[in-house]
């Protein structure tokens, strides 16, 4: 009967040994996977981060067109403003004449 029981824990101390070992191997194989996850994750957020760099230039960049044709249609309106009023002026200047004449007469 010793025998027996000295064969079970030969086996059992076996089967420890070779979960011990699957254990390791698969440990092994989950942290490369972890380790693989991880840089595909650092260089997705590189390749994010590249990409708001991208936007925030591409925003600059249009902000100061935009700023520009602003400037560029208040140049305008400014010009359009003088040149109404110079015609104004030079009509009522013109009614004003008629007015003296029709008056004088």
């Amino acid at each position: 009967m010793a025998e027996k029981n000295n064969g079970g824990a030969g086996k059992f101390i076996l089967g420890a040994a070779l979960g011990a070992i699957a254990g390791a191997i698969a440990g092994k194989f989950v942290s490369k996977k972890m380790e693989e996850d991880g840089e595909e994750i650092e260089e997705s957020l590189e390749d994010i981060e590249d990409d708001i760099e991208d936007a925030e230039e591409k925003v600059e960049n249009m902000a100061e067109e935009a700023k520009e044709k602003v400037e560029e249609i208040k140049d305008k309106a400014e010009d359009k403003a003088k040149e109404v009023k110079k015609t104004v002026k030079e009509e009522v200047k013109k009614v004003e004449k008629k007015a003296k004449a029709i008056k004088g007469r």
